[in-house]
Parts: structure tokens; C-alpha cells; sequence
């Protein structure tokens, strides 16, 4: 079964999202990326990226990972879910920034 059109674009639109509320609060994108996959960085100050990743996992809030893009770590976040919904993406962003 093909996995395309609408969920493509869904998938894009949820990432766009994510990359919006996220750079509204100071952390940086590390990746310039047409698919549903966001590498970024926190804003300065903060602690470590496997910190950060590792608090918000212990939570079940959201799911990230650690992942390295030129050389430095970043937190990953893959938005592909099928039904994945603007209240997710909140949800992931409060997790991210309560982590840090």
C-alpha cells in the first residue's frame, strides 16, 4: 500500500508545525528537510541534547531522539504518523521545553 498524497502533505504540514512553535522559542533547525523529519538544537543555556531527549522520553509526553547532523548532536523528530494532530505537535513542544 502506498503511503503518499494526503499523508505526505499531512505529515509535512505537522512538521512545519512543529518547526514554527519551536523556533518561536529560540531553538535553532539544523536540517533543511522536504520530508516530515526535524533535526534541531535548544536555545543557548540549556542542557545537553541527550539530557533533554532522555527527560522527555521518561515523561511518555512525545517521542524524539538523538541523532547527529554535521558533526553535532540534535534532538529528531520524525512527524509521519498518519494521526498526528496539532494538539501532538503542542504536546511535543511543551515536552521539549520542560525537558530543557
Amino acid at each position: 500500500r502506498h503511503c503518499g498524497g494526503a499523508l505526505d502533505v499531512r505529515a509535512t504540514a505537522m512538521a512545519a508545525l512543529v518547526r514554527e512553535r519551536l523556533v518561536a522559542r529560540g531553538w535553532q533547525v539544523a536540517n533543511d528537510s522536504q520530508l516530515a523529519v526535524l533535526c534541531v538544537t535548544p536555545p543557548p543555556g540549556r542542557p545537553p541534547i541527550r539530557e533533554i531527549v532522555k527527560k522527555m522520553l521518561a515523561t511518555g509526553r512525545a517521542w524524539a531522539a538523538v541523532s547527529k547532523t554535521e558533526g553535532r548532536e540534535v534532538v529528531r523528530i520524525c512527524v509521519t504518523h498518519g494521526e498526528t494532530s496539532a494538539a501532538d505537535v503542542e504536546e511535543l513542544v511543551a515536552g521539549l521545553e520542560a525537558s530543557s
